[in-house]
């Protein structure tokens, strides 16, 4: 019996890391452009905050032990096809009262079984009347007394039996299926993995 041999190529993450030194080596670039001349000032001073933050948030994740996150971000976006920042308030630190994380977006969202079945996804977010009256048409009628632009949160669970959808702290209900009161039947799908 012939033995087998086992290869690991190291293309993929070769090509990986070539384009993430070539995104990240090139840096970030940020421009707010002006509507008009007497809104330069204020997109300048827009602009100048944008530099700030992500030089705050850089030195930030490098002080914790990580790296650039402009070369992690890139990473993951070649690597997963997108990315995952995780960016909170904190109020302890004055100077920068934000505190980010960058994680590997597959073990973000959305979470899977050993099976490859949906295993469960929690979402909290927000968004416009008019979106969420798109979003959710079964949500219309409890919308009623919002104007278009006025902002809604919504907090969604999924998992493989139920779609929950809270609007406010309002359950969204599936008005076609009484059995299934404040599920909405639609699918989850599975974001790609890019391969080299």
């Amino acid at each position: 019996m012939r033995g087998v041999q086992s290869f690991t190529s190291p293309e993929p993450y070769i090509l990986t890391n070539k384009l993430t030194n070539m995104v990240s080596g090139a840096g970030l670039t940020l421009k707010m452009p002006a509507k008009s001349a007497e809104t330069m000032q204020a997109a300048q001073t827009v602009q100048n905050y944008a530099y700030w933050f992500w030089d705050e948030f850089g030195n930030q994740q490098m002080a914790s032990g990580g790296t650039d996150p402009l070369r992690r971000l890139s990473f993951y976006a070649l690597l997963r096809g997108w990315m995952a920042v995780l960016l909170l308030p904190n109020t302890t630190n004055a100077d920068f009262p934000y505190f980010g994380e960058i994680s590997d977006p597959i073990y973000i969202y959305p979470r899977f079984t050993n099976g490859g079945t949906t295993s469960r996804v929690t979402r909290q977010f927000s968004m416009s009347a008019l979106d969420a009256r798109y979003e959710y048409p079964d949500a219309a009628d409890m919308l009623d007394d919002y104007q278009d632009d006025d902002e809604v949160n919504i907090i969604g669970y999924y998992d493989q039996v139920y779609h929950i959808v809270l609007i406010n702290g309002k359950l969204v209900g599936d008005k076609d299926d009484e059995s299934r009161p404040g599920v909405l039947a639609q699918p989850i799908e599975r974001h790609g993995v890019k391969s080299f």
